[in-house]
């Protein structure tokens, strides 16, 4: 009777809830069995993260897992939030996980720290990870670090740049003797969508030096999981007047892609840097309203802003659908709402942060890209024109190696 007991429970398991439905996973969610391998989104949250992960916590893609970096003390760039603000993102979802934003390059940020401590980059990683367990953040869990940011000196290969990251991030990595080992992400510095040709071509030459770096390219690949390409369109290369969602949706492509899209085109001595970022390339688009830095979104009405960002949405899930072996399932988003500039209220961030989470959760799993311009009877949300804007076509030309 008991093995006839055991075959009875292990047919119910197979079957996955027909014999009551209480462990069905997908019995309080049908989307949950639409889910095609696993979706990440990274956000880099400057501002009000907990408002944005409510939002993501309100709309969630049952197929995704969410990871909102919390940035560090204003004064201390090394001393990291206190422990109540990774608990209450936490708190929202399972699948939501709170990350420490290691602060680089800024004033008060790590690298002066190592250096004004003895200079062993691979013991200051250690310490950002003893700092972030003291905070209270599970590795096993998937709350991890991320590290802001690879800047302009690693791009360029100044001496000892790159040695530095990479000790730094091997500490972060490794921790104390009997933490467990932790990949995180690591944001990489950007070049905007609008820069002048001159300086684009200047950008990829240093560019195509970088992707042939083989060990840096090596060595990453062993303490990273997502690296993060700050890619923050400006508006004025999107609402091009009369444009169709295709054409929009390519030319922002060209920018947002345009890293994988170079090393996919670079020679045998790439291989690495293409191998590790077919893996763990993401780009970190633009939901960063308003601001007057970060892709011109000052100008846009909360409303424009929407459109905007679900546009890119959408740009993405397409690429990823017609490039599955550089983009699976990944994307990324700056948040960074800033109450002081004029046209910024409450009811626009609001409309923002939840314009998101439902682009996102819309077009994920097995659903249409489409689904980030809004739900099958009402996918209005990827229009929008902005006075004066042109394609950026410079950005194209990173399909090809020079």
């Amino acid at each position: 009777m008991r093995s006839l007991a055991c075959l009875f429970l292990a047919v119910c398991a197979l079957l996955a809830g027909a014999c009551g439905g209480d462990d069905d996973p997908t019995a309080e969610d049908p989307s949950a069995a639409s889910c095609e391998g696993d979706e990440h989104a990274v956000f880099w949250g400057a501002r009000l993260w907990l408002e944005l992960g409510e939002a993501l916590a309100n709309d969630a893609s049952p197929c995704s897992e969410y990871y909102i970096s919390i940035p560090p003390e204003d004064e201390d760039k090394t001393v990291l939030r206190g422990r109540a603000q990774f608990d209450r993102i936490r708190a929202l979802d399972p699948r939501i996980h709170p990350v420490a934003e290691i602060r680089w390059t800024s004033p008060e940020g790590w690298r002066e720290w190592v250096l004004r401590n003895g200079g062993d980059f691979y013991e200051g990683g250690v310490t950002a990870r003893r700092r972030m367990r003291e905070r209270g953040l599970d590795v096993a869990a998937g709350e991890t670090w991320a590290f802001n940011e690879l800047d302009e000196v690693v791009l360029e290969g100044a001496p000892g740049a790159r040695a530095e990251v990479l000790e730094f991030m091997r500490g972060l990595h490794d921790g104390e003797p009997g933490m467990p080992k932790a990949r995180g992400i690591v944001f990489n510095i950007r070049i905007p969508s609008d820069a002048a040709p001159a300086e684009v071509a200047a950008y990829k030459e240093s560019l195509q030096a970088w992707l042939t770096d083989e060990p840096f390219w090596s060595e990453v690949d062993g303490y990273v999981d997502f690296f993060a390409n700050e890619v923050y369109p400006s508006s004025t290369n999107w609402g091009v007047g009369g444009a169709s969602l295709e054409e929009r949706a390519e030319h922002l492509n060209a920018y947002l892609q345009h890293m994988t899209a170079l090393a996919e085109a670079g020679p045998e001595s790439a291989e690495a840097a293409r191998r590790f970022l077919r893996r763990a390339h993401l780009p970190l688009a633009n939901a960063a309203w308003p601001s007057e830095v970060i892709g011109a979104t000052d100008t846009l009405s909360a409303e424009t802003m929407a459109h905007f960002v679900s546009t890119q949405v959408y740009a993405i899930r397409e690429y990823a659908g017609s490039h599955p072996e550089t983009a699976q399932g990944r994307l990324g988003f700056a948040w960074a709402p800033l109450a002081e500039i004029d046209g910024y209220t409450e009811e626009g961030k609001d409309l923002l942060r939840e314009r998101l989470a439902s682009a996102i959760r819309e077009s994920s799993g097995t659903g249409s890209p489409m689904g980030a311009c809004g739900t099958p009877d009402e996918q209005v949300w990827c229009e929008g024109d902005v006075p004066g804007a042109t394609f950026a076509e410079v950005w194209a030309t990173f399909s090809e190696w020079e």
